[in-house]
C-alpha cells in the first residue's frame, strides 16, 4: 500500500476514535446530570394502586424536599434524664407525705397519751412554780375527793411504776387509765418504786411535797 494511503487510513482512525471519547464523555455528563436531578417516581405496581398517580408525584416531591431536622442524640439524652428526674422527685414528694402521715399520727397518739395523765411532762423535766401554780389553777375533774392536782401528781409519778395504793379512791382513779392498766405487775413497796424512779422524777416529788402536795 502506498504510503500515503497508510497515512490517511490512520488519520481517518485517530478521528473515530477522538469521536467515540467525546460521545462517551457526553454520555457520561448527560448520565450524571440525570442522576443529580432524578426525583422520586412510582414504580408500576405502586403506580396502579394510586387513583391519582399524579398527586401521589408531587406529594412524594414534598417529601424528598422536607427540609425538618432529627433530634440529635443529646438533646433525646437530656430529655430521657429529665424524665429519671422528675420520677426520683414525685418518689421523694411521695416519702415525704407518708414520712409527714406517720409523724402526725405518733403526734396524734403522743397526744392522745399525754392527755390521759395530770402532768405528762413530770417524767421529762424538773418542774417549775409556774407548773405548780398552772396545777393549783386548772379545774381538774374525777380526782378522788379531797385530793388536789399537785397530790395526784405525786401519787401518778409513783403510779407510772405499778405502785398498789392502800387508799381505794386513789387506786381506783388510777385503775381508769389505760395506760396503768399496762403496767403487768404491781408494787407496793414504795422504798423500791422510788429505787426505780429517775433522779427528774424523785426531783419532782421532792418540789412537789413542798406545795403540800403529800402522796396518798
Amino acid at each position: 500500500m502506498h504510503q500515503g494511503g497508510k497515512s490517511k487510513i490512520l488519520q481517518i482512525a485517530a478521528i473515530a476514535v477522538l469521536g467515540i471519547c467525546i460521545a462517551l464523555m457526553v454520555s457520561l455528563f448527560i448520565y450524571l446530570k440525570i442522576e443529580q436531578g432524578q426525583t422520586i417516581k412510582l414504580s408500576p405496581a405502586k403506580a396502579e394502586s394510586v387513583e391519582d398517580p399524579e398527586e401521589y408525584a408531587e406529594d412524594t416531591d414534598s417529601v424528598s424536599e422536607y427540609s425538618g431536622t432529627i433530634e440529635p442524640f443529646g438533646v433525646l439524652a437530656d430529655q430521657t434524664a429529665a424524665g429519671a428526674a422528675n420520677k426520683a422527685k414525685e418518689k421523694q414528694q411521695e416519702s415525704m407525705k407518708e414520712k409527714e402521715a406517720k409523724a402526725e399520727e405518733e403526734a396524734k397518739a403522743e397526744e392522745e397519751e399525754s392527755a390521759d395523765y395530770l402532768c405528762s411532762y413530770s417524767s421529762e423535766r424538773l418542774m417549775t412554780e409556774e407548773d405548780v401554780r398552772e396545777l393549783q389553777e386548772t379545774a381538774f375533774t374525777g380526782l378522788p375527793e379531797g385530793k388536789t392536782a399537785v397530790q395526784m401528781v405525786i401519787n401518778e409519778l409513783y403510779a407510772r411504776y405499778g405502785y398498789q395504793f392502800e387508799n381505794e379512791e386513789i387506786q381506783a382513779y388510777f385503775d381508769g387509765k389505760e395506760w396503768y392498766q399496762e403496767i403487768a405487775e404491781r408494787n407496793a413497796d414504795m422504798n423500791d418504786v422510788m429505787a426505780h424512779m429517775t433522779a427528774i422524777e424523785r426531783s419532782n416529788v421532792e418540789f412537789l411535797s413542798e406545795y403540800n402536795g403529800e402522796d396518798e
